[in-house]
């Protein structure tokens, strides 16, 4: 019964994998309740993304250490299912938000390439949150030198991630900004109130949010949600 229980959870159906398809022409909001395949999506999305725009430079970031091997298996399994071939890790970069000294996350790449010295967990052990002092540390220093380096970024368990974080993705992601970010009803490890784009992904120089709350309402012209 387990065993029957876990195959039939644990199947991509028709709607997931749909969704999983689609490269929006723009940003995408995934919402859904714990267990309900978000991770799952995101990594046939990034495979399937992958496969079809080979040139494409991917990220998929997330907050649990414990999911990189998870991750990069389930991207490796549905793009060898997919494509036959084992997918270029050149092009596809599964980064933990933060990173270390053992492995590099999305932090501490950001400090590499632009010349900075990544401040460590105990250094912000003073701060309520980390995520948003580290990245409004790295938006004070360097927001006017950062070059879109990303067409798409895919945001796993994006209730545990702050504003300065979501406007770190913004401004290196392409246009048309193709930022895909899932996160846990009723999960956050801060509040229970979903926050919009408008208040996620900061402001630019004449204070309009750089990303509106229209943004993730109806369609593209090509029929997917956003």
């Amino acid at each position: 019964l387990i065993k029957k229980s876990l195959i039939q959870t644990f199947k991509l159906d028709s709607t997931q994998r749909s969704v999983a398809l689609q490269v929006p022409n723009g940003p995408q909001r995934i919402r859904g309740l714990a267990g309900t395949g978000k991770t799952i999506i995101l990594s046939m999305k990034a495979a399937l993304t992958h496969i079809s725009n080979e040139n494409f430079k991917i990220l998929f970031v997330f907050n649990t250490q414990s999911m990189y091997n998870q991750i990069t298996s389930n991207i490796e399994k549905y793009t060898i299912e997919e494509a036959s071939k084992a997918p270029d890790w050149n092009n596809l970069m599964v980064l933990h938000a933060w990173g270390g000294r053992r492995r590099e996350g999305l932090y501490s790449f950001l400090c590499s390439q632009y010349g900075l010295s990544p401040k460590t967990l105990y250094e912000t052990k003073h701060v309520s949150d980390p995520y948003q002092y580290i990245f409004s540390d790295f938006l004070a220093k360097k927001k006017d030198e950062i070059v879109p380096i990303f067409d798409m970024v895919l945001i796993d368990e994006a209730q545990d991630f702050p504003p300065a974080f979501f406007e770190t993705i913004y401004h290196i992601t392409k246009d048309p900004k193709r930022i895909i970010w899932a996160y846990d009803e009723f999960q956050s490890l801060n509040e229970l109130k979903i926050s919009e784009p408008e208040s996620l992904f900061g402001l630019n120089k004449k204070g309009i949010p750089n990303l509106n709350n229209d943004s993730i309402k109806g369609q593209y012209d090509d029929g997917i949600d956003k």
